[in-house]
């Protein structure tokens, strides 16, 4: 039986969760179970399938540093970050002396997650 909670947020689901547990006896572990595992189906999961270079070409010849990026975006990706973009390679900056890549992230809605420089 499909009732969109793919498509709920996390809080929403919680939310649900907690309106179970007012109508049932609390000793009731496999609602709270089945809570636990709806609310895992909405987090997305950040794999290197979801992380893109902007300029496309960035990388586009030195194939080992690029899957080495990936991984580390992946590696640092924020917690519900369902997709990334690599906008600047390694680079050194005055507010960031340390060589970094720079990263936007995005949630499963596309929404913007902020940026973080990936060392």
């Amino acid at each position: 039986m499909d009732v969109g909670l793919r498509s709920m947020s996390f809080r929403n689901i919680i939310l649900l969760c907690n309106s179970f547990f007012d109508l049932i006896p609390s000793s009731t572990a496999p609602i709270l179970h089945t809570c636990l595992l709806l609310a895992s189906l909405t987090l997305p999961e950040m794999d290197a399938t979801n992380v893109e270079f902007d300029p496309t070409t960035l990388y586009s010849n030195k194939a080992a540093e690029k899957a080495s990026i990936i991984n580390l975006v992946v590696a640092n990706a924020p917690p519900g970050a369902a997709r990334a973009v690599v906008v600047n390679g390694w680079h050194t900056s005055r507010s960031d002396r340390r060589n970094h890549c720079t990263v936007d992230f995005y949630d499963a809605a596309n929404n913007p997650m902020g940026r973080k420089h990936i060392v």
